[in-house]
C-alpha cells in the first residue's frame, strides 16, 4: 500500500531533522570524549586512577562506564588546574626574589632580607583546593546513563521508520449462545410452558389431596359428633335452648296459677283440689291440666344463679361465656407459638433496623484531598539537541490541581425500616387466626343447632335431662357448696399481713384487687354485699347470693338445721320437669 504524499513530506522531514540532530549532537560527543583540560603528565600523577596509575590507556583497557570515565577526566582537570596554580605561584616566588635580589645590592643582606621569596612552599596550599574540587565534582550521578541512552537515541535516528497495522474483523452473534432460529425459540418455549403446567398441575393436585384430607377430617368429626350426641345424654349437653325456656316459662305459670288457687281456697273450673285440703308451709293445691301432673311448690331456674351460669351456655349470648373459654384457650395456646415467633421477628427486625441505623450515623466519615502538581522542565540553549529536548521532554510539562471528596458511605450499611403496611400484612394472618380461635367457639355451638335439627326428639330428652339435673343439683346446692364456703370464709378472717394494709390504704388504684369477695361466687365486695352479723364469721355475700341461701349463712348455721325441713328443699327435689 504506497505511503500518501502527505505522508511522504513528513517523512522527508523527518529525516531531515534527524540529520540536523545527528550533526549537532556530533559537537555534543565531541565535547564528551574531549581530553583537553589536563596532560598526561597530570594523569600520570593523579591518586584517583585505578590501581593507584590512572593513565588513560589504562581506564580504557578496563573498560570503564561513561559515568567514571567523564569523572575521571573531570577529576583530571581538576588536578591540571590546581597544578597549573602551584607551578605559577612558585614562578611567582623566583621572579621576586630576582627582583629582591637586584634591589638590594649589599651582599649578606640581601639574602637575609630575600629570605621569604623563598618560602616556595606556601604554594602548595592549593593542594586543599584540589581535595575540595575532587569531593565535589559538578557531575551528577545519571550523566553516563543519560548520555548513553542519548547516544543510542541518535543512532537510532539514522534507521527508517516503518509502521504495520494488522486489522482483524471478528464477527458475534447478538446474544452469545443464542440460536435465533424460530424454529429453536419455539421448541424452547414450548418446553418452558410444559414445564411451568407441569408445575401447576402438581400444585392443584397437592392442593386437592390437602382439601380431601380436610374433608375428610370434617366428614370423621361430624359423624363422631353425631354419635356421641346420640349415645351420651351428657355429651355437650350445656345449652339454655329456647325449649329450656319453655319448660322453665311454662313450670312458671302454674306456680303462679296454683298460688292464687291456694289463697282463694277455691279450685277453679276444670281443676280438683288436691286430696285432704292441707294448708302450711310445703302444702300446696295439687291441679290437673292438659300438660300433665304437677306436684305441689313447683320450682323454676331462670334466672340461673351465678355459679350455675359457668356450667352452661347460652346460645343467643354474642359473648364467649365460662363454660366455652376452656376450649378458646386451648385453641389460643395452640396459637401462641406463631403469634411469640411473630412477635420475635418483628422485635429481631426493629433490633437490627436500630443498630444498623446507629451504625449508619455514627460511623460516618468524609476525607478531603487536595493537591496541587506543576511539573515543568526548561531547556535553555538554541542548538538542535536543545530544540529536540524542549520538544520531547517539554511535552511532560504538566500543571493540575486534584480536590478529591471521598467518604465511607457505600461501604456502611443502609438499613430500610419496615413500613406499618408491612407489619399489618405480617399480622394479618395471624389475626385472622386469633378470630378464628374466637368464633370457633359460635361454631360450636352451630354444630348441635344442626344435630337439633336432625334428630328434634332427642334434642327435647336431652334438654329435659339438663333441666332436672339443674333441679338436682340446685337442690343440693347447698349441701354441695357449704365445705367450699367455710374454706373460702376462714380464709377471708385471716389476719391481712401489714404490706397489704399498706397498699390497701396508700394506694386507691389497687383496693379493688384487695376488696374481700362473696363466699359462694367470687365477685368483689360492693356497697350492696352482704356481711354476716355473727362474731368471728364476717362472711361476705353479695346480694343474689345471700338470696339464694334463703338468707342464712352456711358458715356459722350448725349442718343440722341445713339439711332440716324447715331450710332445705327437700320438697322439690321430686318435682322435675316431664
Amino acid at each position: 500500500m504506497p505511503w500518501p504524499p502527505s505522508v511522504r513530506s513528513s517523512k522527508e522531514s523527518l529525516k531531515a531533522e534527524t540529520q540536523n540532530i545527528t550533526s549537532s549532537f556530533e559537537e555534543l560527543d565531541a565535547q564528551v570524549n574531549s581530553e583537553s583540560g589536563f596532560s598526561p603528565k597530570d594523569a600520570e600523577g593523579s591518586e584517583t586512577a585505578p590501581g593507584g596509575a590512572a593513565p588513560l590507556a589504562s581506564a580504557s583497557r578496563h573498560h570503564l562506564s561513561t559515568q567514571k570515565m567523564y569523572e575521571l577526566k573531570t577529576k583530571l582537570r581538576c588536578s591540571h588546574v590546581v597544578n597549573k596554580a602551584m607551578l605559577s605561584c612558585r614562578r611567582w616566588f623566583d621572579q621576586k626574589h630576582g627582583v629582591c635580589m637586584q634591589r638590594i645590592w649589599v651582599p649578606l643582606l640581601n639574602h637575609l632580607l630575600c629570605l621569604p621569596m623563598k618560602f616556595k612552599f606556601f604554594c602548595s596550599i592549593a593542594k586543599a583546593m584540589e581535595v575540595w574540587c575532587l569531593s565535589r565534582i559538578p557531575v551528577e550521578g545519571n550523566f553516563g546513563q543519560t548520555y548513553d541512552s542519548l547516544n543510542q537515541s541518535i543512532h537510532g535516528l539514522e534507521g527508517e521508520f516503518s509502521a504495520t497495522i494488522n486489522l482483524k474483523e471478528e464477527k458475534r452473534a447478538g446474544v452469545l449462545g443464542l440460536n435465533t432460529s424460530w424454529t429453536h425459540v419455539s421448541t424452547e418455549l414450548r418446553g418452558y410452558v410444559r414445564r411451568r403446567e407441569a408445575q401447576l398441575e402438581w400444585a392443584l393436585g397437592l392442593l386437592h389431596v390437602l382439601l380431601s384430607c380436610a374433608f375428610l377430617l370434617v366428614l370423621h368429626a361430624c359423624f363422631s359428633y353425631m354419635d356421641s350426641y346420640n349415645g351420651d345424654i351428657r355429651f355437650d349437653n350445656v345449652y339454655i335452648s329456647t325449649y329450656f325456656c319453655q319448660i322453665d316459662e311454662r313450670r312458671k305459670k302454674l306456680v303462679s296459677v296454683c298460688g292464687l288457687a291456694q289463697e282463694c281456697a277455691v279450685p277453679f273450673p276444670g281443676w280438683l283440689p288436691a286430696p285432704g285440703g292441707q294448708r302450711g308451709r310445703g302444702a300446696g293445691v295439687q291441679c290437673f291440666s292438659p300438660w300433665g301432673r304437677f306436684s305441689q311448690g313447683k320450682q323454676t331456674l331462670l334466672p340461673l344463679r351465678k355459679a350455675e351460669k359457668k356450667t352452661v351456655i347460652f346460645p343467643w349470648d354474642p359473648m364467649i361465656q365460662a363454660a366455652e373459654m376452656r376450649n378458646v384457650l386451648r385453641e389460643l395456646m395452640e396459637t401462641l407459638p406463631v403469634l411469640l415467633l411473630l412477635l420475635l421477628l418483628c422485635g429481631l427486625d426493629w433490633a437490627l433496623y436500630s443498630i444498623f441505623d446507629t451504625i449508619r450515623h455514627h460511623s460516618f466519615v468524609q476525607y478531603s484531598f487536595h493537591s496541587s502538581h506543576k511539573l515543568e522542565v526548561k531547556v535553555g540553549g538554541d542548538s538542535m539537541l536543545a530544540r529536540l529536548l524542549r520538544n520531547t521532554i517539554g511535552a511532560l510539562n504538566t500543571s493540575s490541581e486534584m480536590v478529591v471528596d471521598s467518604n465511607n458511605m457505600p461501604c456502611l450499611p443502609q438499613p430500610v425500616s419496615l413500613s406499618t403496611r408491612a407489619y399489618l400484612k405480617a399480622a394479618l394472618p395471624s389475626g385472622l387466626l386469633v378470630c378464628l380461635c374466637l368464633l370457633q367457639a359460635f361454631g360450636y355451638r352451630l354444630r348441635r343447632v344442626i344435630a337439633a335439627f336432625y334428630f328434634p326428639k332427642r334434642e327435647k330428652k336431652r334438654i329435659l335431662f339438663l333441666y332436672n339435673d339443674l333441679l338436682r343439683k340446685r337442690a343440693a346446692f347447698t349441701q354441695l357448696r357449704r365445705a367450699t364456703i367455710v374454706r373460702r370464709a376462714r380464709q377471708q378472717r385471716a389476719p391481712r399481713r401489714h404490706l397489704v394494709d399498706i397498699l390497701h390504704r396508700r394506694c386507691p388504684l389497687l383496693r379493688p384487687l384487695l376488696r374481700r369477695r362473696c363466699v359462694v361466687c367470687q365477685a368483689p365486695e360492693t356497697a350492696e354485699s352482704y356481711v354476716c352479723p355473727t362474731p368471728n364469721c364476717e362472711a361476705v355475700y353479695c346480694r343474689s347470693c345471700w338470696n339464694d341461701m334463703r338468707q342464712r349463712c352456711p358458715v356459722c348455721t350448725p349442718s343440722e338445721e341445713l339439711s332440716s325441713s324447715a331450710y332445705s328443699d327437700s320438697n322439690d327435689d321430686a318435682t322435675y320437669a316431664e
